[in-house]
């Protein structure tokens, strides 16, 4: 079967009543892969667009119930929400091998593989990027969605250009969910890295945790260091618990008193202390850009360099343990 096309073909896939997502795509390099699908670069047949094509495979009954899950999930989360800086939905497709999700490319890589590139970041640009990250983040709260499993590689640029210039986009809502105020969950979502400290413990209330997986990944962004890393998972969830972090390291020197003010409040343990998205958006490390940093570059590149390294060979062996 293949569902409503948002914005393929003009609306062609819905009326040639076709369930190939072969009919409308070709497929070529495969992107990457997660825990439950594989992505491709793919191209429509008839525009020449190029798209990002995911691809849930099915296999045995007990194991295509979580690869439905994250499938349903991230259907019906892109669905439903639209943002400048959310990955956009076009089509999506099912058939007796598999599910597919059809979304807009990201060709412009991840968000700090592209500041490492870059080989500079002034405080100012960085809270340019966390901007982008924090506006879609408030929208998806008022809309009761919340992404449980911010991390960099899931922040990707649009398209290749400079990073003050280029759109910043949240990717893969497959551990995504709707909340009503108040409610409680009992799960354990996300990366241990980024977690807040109330999913480590007996239930979290959502959107709170997305707020603390930002504060990680602005913190990390700034730093080229993991605010709670350690050794081993036990201990990074221990750091976490005991909102174990400091501003010791020298690039923390060069940051102004706002920028690190703004971290300390998402780095809160109370989640009624802990910044909103919306009181993020207002404070003003982010509202006015970085009023006080200086133009100078972060000296953290090193760092930075040294800790994508780590990151990727740690999800390379993730993959294979798992594949």
């Amino acid at each position: 079967m293949t569902g409503w096309p948002l914005r393929c073909w003009e609306g062609l896939c819905k009326r040639l009543q076709s369930n190939r997502l072969e009919d409308f795509y070709q497929l070529d390099t495969a992107l990457g892969s997660g825990a439950f699908c594989t992505v491709y670069l793919g191209s429509c047949k008839k525009t020449g667009d190029q798209a990002a094509v995911k691809i849930f495979k099915r296999s045995s009954e007990s194991q295509d119930i979580g690869t439905r899950e994250a499938f349903e999930t991230e259907k019906s989360m892109l669905e439903t929400v639209r943002h400048p800086n959310v990955i956009e939905l076009l089509s999506w497709f099912f058939d007796e091998s598999a599910w597919h999700l059809v979304v807009e490319v990201c060709s412009g890589g991840e968000l700090l593989d592209k500041v490492a590139e870059a080989g500079y970041l002034t405080e100012r640009l960085a809270s340019i990027l966390m901007k982008q990250i924090c506006d879609p983040l408030a929208f998806l709260h008022q809309q009761h969605v919340c992404h449980r499993d911010l991390k960099p590689e899931h922040f990707l640029f649009a398209r290749p250009g400079p990073l003050e210039q280029v759109p910043l986009k949240i990717i893969d809502f497959g551990l995504a969910c709707r909340f009503d105020d108040g409610q409680m969950f009992h799960d354990s979502p996300g990366t241990v890295m980024y977690v807040a400290p109330e999913i480590l413990s007996k239930g979290y209330q959502p959107p709170f945790c997305d707020l603390w997986s930002y504060g990680v990944v602005a913190y990390l962004t700034m730093s080229g260091i993991s605010p709670f890393d350690a050794d081993t998972a036990k201990q990074v969830a221990r750091n976490i618990r005991k909102v174990n972090y400091t501003f010791d390291a020298p690039c923390w020197g060069h940051v102004s008193a706002e920028g690190k003010d703004f971290l300390s409040q998402l780095l809160q343990k109370d989640v009624h202390v802990r910044l909103t998205a919306e009181g993020a958006q207002t404070h003003r490390w982010i509202s006015e850009a970085a009023p006080g940093a200086t133009a100078e570059a972060l000296p953290m590149m090193d760092q930075l360099e040294k800790w994508i390294k780590e990151n990727r060979l740690s999800r390379e062996l993730y993959k294979k343990h798992f594949s």
